[in-house]
């Protein structure tokens, strides 16, 4: 049934104000106010002409609530004001109440002598005074457990294991923080210190900030560096808002995964080295037999020299199985060449000659002309004799060249000499069986 206010019946607009239900509503839908000064042991809250009585009492801020059921709770001007005719005003329910942490969240019983101020999450399967509060905070007070239903994502400290609880979606306290996964590049690398994670880069050699960068892309700047990154080789550029880059200097332990290469370098303090030794790449071909061409023929021998190179036509024998396809990691690095073989050179019938040109073992990139490493070959000969048909050797010797460029290029050796005889002996052909050619890269 609905009802209109009470002021409706106290102050009719065609008729005179009714007194007393004027002072009905005054007192019993209106709170009291007490200054702070005030007690509530003077105040008498009930009307002695109309019996009306007041129903809540305001003091310091708080609503203190009229409860008929209690006779007994003493007045303590805090959590139960009792006025001048004996009625109990006691603080709202939980208003009180607002702990950040509880002694314990294992109790599921009340603890026997508890402190005003003791507070405990209570536990399932709650009992006694707890019963049916199990998952509520328990807050003891003068006038007994208030009991406090948090909502999901209060967090709360538990003294007793030193740790912090939260109220998940599901309504059930569960230790820690829940998920603290970070967005996508939300923390610099300034922001970590002693990281000693992998910071992995594009590569080592770009010089100058490309264009429109994406967060996350990184590079050890390269040698000779321009524009903006001038003056910072060596340094570690990363995007971290996208479009720019910001520069770090790397200190003695930093690591760095460099994509371009395949592999981990390490900052010793001075400059980037590669974690996983001084060679970074390696190849080689293998031919246990095949032929041998001399396109050049013996009349345009070549005479060993330090500054002119050996060319295309003046090879006496290529090894034409041995071409070896590599493409290097980086520009500039060094490329060790190592080309071994068995060797069984035919003895001409002139016999003896003078000739002491040496034999030269020079190493072609490509269909260049000239060789681009030769030297002369140090030949471990089997013991012979002047009139035996041929003689047994072998070729063991090592090239290193800069690379030229990261593109893929074939390599092959080839034998040259001064003319149709070597070191004195008519050398008429030349079989080369066993054959490996092989290159290392170095960091």
């Amino acid at each position: 049934m609905t009802v209109n206010h009470d002021a409706v019946a106290a102050l009719p607009t065609a008729a005179p104000a009714n007194k007393i239900l004027l002072r009905d509503l005054l007192t019993v839908r209106m709170p009291y106010v007490l200054a702070d000064v005030d007690s509530a042991l003077n105040l008498v809250a009930l009307d002695p002409d109309t019996g009306a009585a007041i129903v809540d009492i305001m003091f310091l801020g708080r609503v203190f609530h009229y409860d008929p059921a209690d006779l007994t709770t003493a007045h303590d001007g805090t959590t139960c004001l009792v006025s001048a005719e004996g009625r109990r005003y006691k603080l709202a329910s939980g208003t009180d109440v607002f702990a950040y942490a509880v002694l314990s969240n294992a109790l599921s019983t009340p603890p026997a002598s508890p402190a005003a101020g003791d507070a405990y999450l209570v536990a399932a399967a709650a009992t006694g005074a707890w019963a049916a509060k199990s998952g509520y905070v328990a807050v003891y007070t003068k006038r007994g457990w208030e009991f406090v239903n948090f909502g999901v994502g209060r967090f709360i400290y538990v003294e007793a294991t030193d740790s912090y609880y939260h109220k998940n979606a599901g309504g059930t306290w569960v230790s820690g923080f829940g998920s603290q996964t970070l967005p996508a590049a939300s923390v610099p690398l300034s922001a970590a210190i002693n990281f000693g994670a992998f910071v992995r880069v594009t590569n080592q050699t770009t010089t100058a900030p490309p264009a429109g960068p994406a967060v996350g892309d990184a590079y050890i700047i390269g040698p000779g560096a321009t524009g903006v990154w001038a003056g910072n080789d060596g340094k570690v550029a990363i995007c971290e808002v996208a479009g720019s880059f910001t520069i770090y200097t790397p200190t003695n332990g930093w690591l760095a995964y460099d994509r371009a290469l395949k592999t981990s370098y390490l900052f010793d303090g001075a400059s980037w080295k590669p974690t996983n030794g001084v060679w970074i790449g390696r190849a080689s071909a293998f031919s246990a037999g095949g032929s041998v061409s001399s396109p050049g023929g013996n009349s345009n021998g070549y005479t060993y020299s330090i500054v002119t190179p050996p060319n295309s036509l003046q090879r006496r024998s290529v090894d034409i199985a041995t071409g070896l396809s590599y493409a290097a990691k980086k520009a500039g690095a060094l490329l060790r060449f190592h080309y071994t073989a068995d060797c069984r050179i035919a003895l001409g019938t002139s016999g003896i000659n003078q000739n002491q040109n040496p034999v030269v073992l020079a190493l072609f990139r490509d269909s260049e002309a000239n060789a681009i490493a030769w030297k002369i070959v140090g030949l471990c000969v089997e013991l012979c004799f002047l009139n035996i048909a041929a003689m047994n050797t072998c070729i063991n010797d090592v090239f290193e060249i800069t690379a030229s460029d990261t593109a893929s290029h074939v390599y092959q050796v080839a034998i040259m000499s001064g003319g149709s005889n070597v070191n004195g002996l008519s050398l008429d052909n030349i079989n080369l069986t066993n054959r490996t050619l092989s290159v290392q890269e170095a960091a």
